[in-house]
C-alpha cells in the first residue's frame, strides 16, 4: 500500500469515527486507526494465525530474548476493533515473560482499551487467543530445540 493510499484510508477512518465512534474509547480509535505494532517479524520465535466466526483474522509474531517478549507485531484482516485489540495485546506483551503474558486475556485487553462495545468484545478474545497461540508455538519450538541439544549432548557423553 502506498503512502497516499494509507493517508486516504486513515482520513476516511477518522471521518467514520467522528460520525459513529461514540461507543469507542479514544484509545480504541487511536489503536484502530494507527496501530504502531502492525507488521511482520522476520523469523519469529512464536507465530500464530487465528480467525473468528465473523471472518476477522489476526496473525501474531513474537521475538523472544532471555525468556521475555522482545518484539510483538501483528497483521489483521478485520475491523477496527480487531486491529485495536491486536495492537493492545502486542503492546501489553512486550517486556513480559511467557507466564506474565498468559495473564493477558479478553478482560485485560478490554480494560487496556478502556472498554469495547458489546458487539466488539469478541475482538479482544481473538487477540488474546492469537497471543496465547503464538506463545504456545514458541514453547513448542523451544522445547524441541532443547530436546535436540540434549540428544546431541547425551550422544557425545556416550561416545
Amino acid at each position: 500500500m502506498d503512502d497516499k493510499e494509507t493517508k486516504t484510508k486513515q482520513a476516511m477512518l477518522e471521518m467514520l469515527f467522528e460520525k459513529t465512534g461514540k461507543g469507542f474509547s479514544p484509545k480504541v480509535m487511536q489503536f484502530g486507526i494507527r496501530p504502531g505494532r502492525y507488521g511482520v517479524v522476520s523469523q519469529p520465535d512464536g507465530h500464530a494465525r487465528v480467525s473468528s466466526d465473523c471472518g476477522d483474522t489476526i496473525e501474531m509474531f513474537l521475538r523472544m530474548k532471555d525468556g521475555r517478549v522482545e518484539e510483538a507485531k501483528f497483521t489483521s484482516e478485520g475491523c477496527v476493533t480487531t486491529v485495536a485489540s491486536a495492537q493492545a495485546a502486542s503492546e501489553m506483551a512486550v517486556g513480559k515473560t511467557v507466564r506474565e503474558c498468559l495473564a493477558i486475556n479478553q478482560s485485560s485487553i478490554m480494560d487496556y482499551l478502556d472498554g469495547l462495545p458489546g458487539e466488539s468484545r469478541h475482538c479482544a478474545y481473538l487477540a488474546a487467543l492469537a497471543l496465547h497461540r503464538a506463545l504456545r508455538d514458541y514453547a513448542i519450538h523451544r522445547k524441541g530445540h532443547w530436546r535436540t541439544q540434549d540428544r546431541q549432548k547425551c550422544s557425545r557423553e556416550e561416545s
